[in-house]
């Protein structure tokens, strides 16, 4: 399999809620589609969401990132799926942008499964759960506007809720309050702090926020700051989660905290740690050290991410909980025409029978929501 050509779209597509956390608000969703067509006439897809307050990247970064390696990647003759592996999981990580990796991985795996006629289980070796069930996010807003959310929201069965959280206790509690009114299912509240917290907040919201039902404390401090989330860890580790976000992105920085007992649970996003073979690096290293994970998701994300988190599941077997699958419950349109989401179980079933096909999981790739974006062609 040969490369012939490559194009990147940057995708914004309008959210059906404001999206906003600690360290940023949004009103519609940023990806980076990856268009890669073989000589064979194969066409595929891939995506990442490349955020400058995790990974330093953007749009632009990516574009560069493919400039450097376009010419060489046309000129490899992929011959096995190892190769393709290895490319992503040993060449290119210390030379193009995570996010980028993540990209190029998910239509490398499109595009040989469809070269290949072969389905990603068969490649994989994987077998799929029967279902996976997904947690609720919450972004912080004012208590009428999140009211009006969770009454929308409540259909779904969450057992989870993750809220996002600033300094403010008072308004924390009200938010909590309002949350356990709505979602009556849910049994586990964690807090992501999207850091938002100095080291004295946490000693004194910490056991403040844990006495209400919170059990995770999600990236308290901003990245840089690991030695401040070790110290909580050791002081509140026993009790509860300290959760690293954007504190881990490579394989490297999974090595530090660990090394540095800087957290006990990790928050695993595919754009964010170089695609599902790299997060996989770094789940095994966590399972090993005794570093419990979550799959974690960027909003905005569209199916095709979301089907590359159902296939990393199937392969971490072990995750504490599940992110993102949102589709368009909060996309106005997805990426694909028949959306991957969850349902009102908040649950996403039958995997089996979706991922027996060949390619990555979608159907019908929405051309008309590309032609309508910023587009570099790599011809």
């Amino acid at each position: 399999m040969k490369i012939q050509d490559l194009q990147l779209y940057r995708l914004q597509i309008p959210l059906k809620i404001r999206f906003s956390q600690s360290n940023n608000t949004t009103s519609i969703s940023e990806s980076t589609i990856l268009q890669l067509r073989t000589h064979s006439g194969v066409t595929a897809y891939g995506e990442c969401c490349p955020r400058t307050y995790v990974t330093g990247e953007d749009f632009d970064s990516v574009v560069k990132d493919f400039s450097k390696i376009v010419d060489e990647l046309k000129q490899i003759d992929f011959c096995s799926f190892e190769q393709i592996r290895l490319l992503l999981t040993e060449n290119l990580t210390s030379r193009i942008g995570l996010s980028s990796i993540c990209a190029l991985e998910l239509a490398l795996l499109d595009a040989w499964s469809r070269d290949q006629q072969q389905s990603l289980t068969s490649i994989l070796g994987i077998k799929f759960p029967e279902k996976i069930k997904y947690t609720g996010v919450i972004p912080i807003s004012t208590p009428k506007k999140l009211a009006t959310l969770a009454e929308r929201f409540k259909v779904f069965q969450f057992k989870e809720i993750k809220l996002k959280i600033g300094t403010d206790l008072n308004k924390s509690l009200e938010s909590l309050a309002i949350c356990k009114k709505h979602f009556t299912a849910a049994q586990i509240f964690r807090a992501d702090v999207n850091c938002a917290w100095a080291l004295e907040d946490a000693y004194k919201l910490i056991p403040k926020l844990m006495a209400v039902g919170f059990q995770t404390f999600e990236q308290p401090f901003p990245k840089g700051k690991e030695k401040a989330m070790a110290k909580i860890t050791k002081e509140f580790g026993e009790s509860c989660h300290i959760m690293a976000d954007e504190s881990l992105t490579s394989y490297n920085s999974a090595s530090k905290l660990i090394a540095n007992q800087a957290c006990n649970r990790f928050n695993i996003k595919l754009s964010k740690t170089g695609g599902i073979f790299n997060a996989l690096k770094i789940y095994q290293l966590a399972e090993k050290h005794g570093i419990a994970c979550q799959l974690g998701a960027h909003f905005g994300e569209t199916s095709l991410l979301t089907a590359a988190g159902i296939i990393f599941s199937a392969l971490a077997p072990k995750l504490k909980a599940h992110e993102g699958a949102m589709g368009e419950w909060l996309l106005e349109e997805d990426l694909v025409q028949t959306s991957m989401h969850f349902d009102f179980n908040a649950e996403v079933s039958h995997l089996e029978g979706v991922f027996k096909k060949i390619g990555l999981g979608y159907k019908n790739i929405r051309a008309s929501l590309l032609s309508n974006t910023q587009l570099i062609n790599f011809a």
